[in-house]
């Protein structure tokens, strides 16, 4: 209380009143409310991981999607790379078709 009490006087805050007005409007800000669906969500998933906490329950979403994230960029990069191989593939075989077609009797 003596370091919030010095933290509002500093403020300019010296009556009781307002500087513990302004040290809950420092928690309030600090918290932050999830909405009820998403709240009941976490807790359901709690329950069901067997997480100590919530916050562990969120730290598990943020690293599983951060890998499908990774995981999709690095399917996305293949595909571009196959089709470019597949387009050089279809042009060479036709040179090759040609060279092979040319001078038969048919």
């Amino acid at each position: 209380y003596k370091l919030v009490h010095k933290t509002a006087q500093a403020f300019g805050m010296l009556d009781s009143v307002t500087c513990r007005n302004w040290v809950l409007r420092q928690q309030s800000a600090r918290k932050k409310n999830v909405p009820p669906h998403e709240l009941k969500l976490v807790n359901d998933l709690m329950k069901s991981l067997k997480a100590k906490s919530k916050v562990e329950v969120i730290r598990r979403g943020l690293f599983l999607l951060k890998e499908t994230t990774d995981r999709n960029a690095l399917r996305a990069s293949y595909k571009e790379a196959s089709e470019k191989a597949r387009k050089f593939s279809d042009i060479e075989l036709q040179e090759l078709n040609e060279l092979t077609d040319d001078g038969l009797d048919e």
